[in-house]
Formats: structure tokens, C-alpha cells, sequence
């Protein structure tokens, strides 16, 4: 395919028009854990067909930041990175936190994704991470929990994900006693807290979940 200048008939190659569409992208994971016997698994997926420079950035729980030196992957290739080898040299408040990785290349040309494991292997958590210049359509976010056993233990984790404060208040429905008010926290630039339900967000050192319920943030 080319494009045709009505004007003088000149066909410009395709190779120009690739470039056009290759922009500075930034990709968020809003949590990442490797403490207490957690592994972290960072999965990079390579789509295009020319090599890509990634740059991680790691934040801490209090939004500290740490940026590592970029990760080259081949053409079209898959690299599955251990978050404790990666940040070998951060220091222990990178143990837990979010992270963005950014590239120059084409939108959607890179895929991104977190895994967290425990001790036995077994898969408690992953998320794919988004683009940061994504225009949320809502204020509003919903989400749901199911126990399927009492031994099970549930957080609820909040990040901002941007570079200014932000405001959030969160409603829980599914508790025992249930929640009077509606919890309200403030959040730093890039700051994670991880809640739990009962003692944070109800506000009762007693109490316990049902086994199917609500949070409601905005």
C-alpha cells in the first residue's frame, strides 16, 4: 500500500508511514508483590517485527521511584523476567509496590503483564497492564470478591497510578458488621496501600467477610 500526492503522483514508501505511528507509550501494572515466600513474574510479549527497547520503572509503596536500565527484546519474542533478580540492587521497599514499563514503537506493539505465585506454585494473582494515556469513561470502579473457603485471606490494594494526588472513597458491601461510612484516603503520586477490609475500610478489628461482596470506589 502507498500513499498517492494527488499533485505530483509521488508514492511515499511504506517504511515512512511506519514511522508516523511510532510514539513514546507507557504501560501500567498497579501492583506487584515478592515478599513473605511471593514470587513476582514480569511477562513482556514483543508483537512487532523489529526490535524493542523497554524501561521499567519501579515505585514503592510510598511512591518512591527506581527506573532500571532498558530491556531489549527481540522481534516478536517473549521474555518472562523475575521481579527479585530485576531488583536485586533497590533495596527492600521495592519488595512491593506498582510499576510502568515505556517504549518508543508502535500502540499496542508491546504486551505487558504481572504474575504473582505463592510458595507452592500456586497462582494467586496476575493483571494486564494497561496504557497510562488511556482516557477512563468513569470515575467509578467496581469490583466483587468470592471466598471459597474460610482460611482464605483477602486485601483490598489501591494505587495511583499518576503523578498528582488523588482522592478516593471506598464502599464496602459484604461484611460483618457492615461498614457505616464510607472510607476516605488520600493518596500520593504513584503511593499503593494495601488494605484490608474489615480492620481498614470497616473499621472493626472483629469482624469478617461473607462470602460474596462488594467494593465501590470513586
Amino acid at each position: 500500500m502507498s500513499n498517492i500526492n494527488k499533485q505530483t503522483n509521488k508514492q511515499t514508501p511504506v517504511a515512512n508511514l511506519s514511522k508516523i505511528v511510532n510514539q513514546s507509550l507507557t504501560l501500567v501494572g498497579t501492583y506487584y508483590n515478592f515478599k513473605n515466600n511471593l514470587k513476582a513474574i514480569l511477562m513482556l510479549n514483543n508483537k512487532g517485527g523489529d526490535s524493542l527497547e523497554v524501561t521499567p520503572t519501579f515505585y514503592s509503596l510510598n511512591g518512591t521511584s527506581v527506573q532500571l536500565s532498558p530491556i531489549v527484546l527481540d522481534a516478536a519474542s517473549y521474555q518472562e523476567l523475575d521481579l527479585q533478580t530485576l531488583l536485586a540492587n533497590a533495596g527492600n521497599e521495592f519488595k512491593e509496590g506498582n510499576l510502568q514499563v515505556s517504549y518508543q514503537g508502535k500502540q499496542m506493539q508491546l504486551g505487558a503483564q504481572v504474575k504473582i505465585i505463592d510458595a507452592n506454585k500456586k497462582q494467586i494473582w496476575e493483571e494486564q497492564f494497561y496504557e497510562a494515556t488511556a482516557k477512563a469513561v468513569s470515575s467509578q470502579l467496581e469490583g466483587i470478591w468470592w471466598l471459597p473457603s474460610n482460611n482464605c485471606e483477602t486485601k483490598f490494594i489501591v494505587t495511583n497510578t499518576t503523578d498528582s494526588p488523588v482522592t478516593a472513597t471506598i464502599k464496602v458491601d459484604g461484611t460483618n458488621p457492615t461498614q457505616n461510612t464510607p472510607k476516605i484516603i488520600q493518596l500520593n503520586p504513584h503511593e499503593t496501600k494495601v488494605l484490608e477490609v474489615i480492620k481498614d475500610l470497616v473499621g472493626n478489628t472483629g469482624g469478617s467477610l461473607r462470602e460474596t461482596g462488594g467494593i465501590s470506589l470513586s
